[in-house]
Parts: C-alpha cells; sequence; structure tokens
C-alpha cells in the first residue's frame, strides 16, 4: 500500500517529535487501512467511533463530532475526531458520493497535499441533519456503537481488533461501561 505508507510519512512529518500526535498516527493509520481496503464507502459515524475509542484507550484525549462539511455550496452531514482543538477525519478519503473523495485530514491537514483540506468542518447548510444523524443524535455513543447499521454486532469488535494491531488489550464489556455516558460532541 504505497498511499498508506506516504500518509504515514506525512503524518509523522506534521507530529513532530515528542508530542501526544505521534501516538494518535497507528489507531489513525489502522482504520484509515480499513476505509481504503474494504472499501468502507460513506462509513464516517463508524470510522470515526471507532477510531475516537482508539484514541481515548491510548490515553489521548479525543472528542467524537458530528456536524456538516461544506465548500462549494455543497453540505453534507459528517462525524470526525478532534485532539486539542486539531481535526482527525479518516473516512473523509471514502465519503458516499467518491466525486468528493479527498486524502485523509490528519492535524488539520490534508495528507496529500500537506495544506488544509478543501472542506470547512462544522459548517450550517440550514438545511437540518438527515434522519441517520437524527437518531444518531437522539440516543447515546455506546446505543451508536452497539446498534451500528450493516454490522452484526455494532462496531466493538472492529474497536478491539485494530486496537490488538495497536498493542491494546481492549476488554469489551468494560469498553461498553467506560463509554456508556459520553456524548457526540455537535458542531
Amino acid at each position: 500500500m504505497q498511499t498508506l505508507e506516504k500518509y504515514r510519512v506525512n503524518a509523522e512529518m506534521l507530529a513532530g517529535d515528542g508530542t501526544e500526535y505521534l501516538g494518535i498516527i497507528n489507531p489513525f493509520l489502522q482504520v484509515l487501512r480499513f476505509v481504503i481496503e474494504e472499501p468502507y464507502r460513506g462509513a464516517c459515524h463508524a470510522s470515526s467511533a471507532i477510531l475516537y475509542v482508539l484514541l481515548r484507550e491510548s490515553n489521548i484525549d479525543a472528542t467524537i463530532n458530528i456536524g456538516e462539511l461544506g465548500r462549494d455550496n455543497i453540505c453534507f452531514d459528517h462525524s470526525w475526531v478532534e485532539v486539542g482543538g486539531k481535526i482527525f477525519d479518516v473516512a473523509i478519503a471514502r465519503p458516499d458520493d467518491p466525486v468528493f473523495d479527498g486524502a485523509p485530514v490528519f492535524m488539520e491537514h490534508d495528507l496529500d497535499s500537506m495544506k488544509a483540506p478543501l472542506w470547512q468542518y462544522g459548517t450550517s447548510s440550514g438545511i437540518g441533519d438527515d434522519p441517520f444523524v437524527e437518531q444518531i443524535k437522539a440516543g447515546s455513543f455506546a446505543t451508536y456503537m452497539n446498534n451500528a447499521p450493516f454490522h452484526t454486532n455494532g462496531l466493538w469488535h472492529y474497536v478491539q481488533k485494530f486496537g490488538k494491531r495497536c498493542g491494546l488489550k481492549i476488554n469489551l464489556n468494560k469498553a461498553r461501561q467506560k463509554y456508556s455516558q459520553v456524548q457526540w460532541r455537535f458542531r
């Protein structure tokens, strides 16, 4: 995977030496690899939720966000993770519509161009949320993780699988309890 290696090198360059951002690289790339290889199109809520848990389990103070992305009079509902106020977005590499495919965003940088992403995060079209986002907002983070559509056992098994690749031992029963009170941050 030449592309993943390029993204790893660019993420390391952005993170610099000795910062908490270095600890984000492996979980970020594990989820990105999944999104690219599956191909897991239009799964921003799921991939961001998985990344969020992996980062928290790595002792990184992350937040899970849901809002709109916008550019050129186009807006759509989306989820992403933030650490230290910086955006980390795996799923933008494969949104629902392939016309909008882009590079993943690491520390508010497009990992292809190393510039600011083309999309603006947290915009508002004034249209309101789609029914799926309304459903996510009505429940808790744990409810979404437990009942994610198209996933027989929710998303926890991905957290465990990718966590193992990151050297994390995640007890799913404890994780379910730990994240039972988490809420998405609405942007």
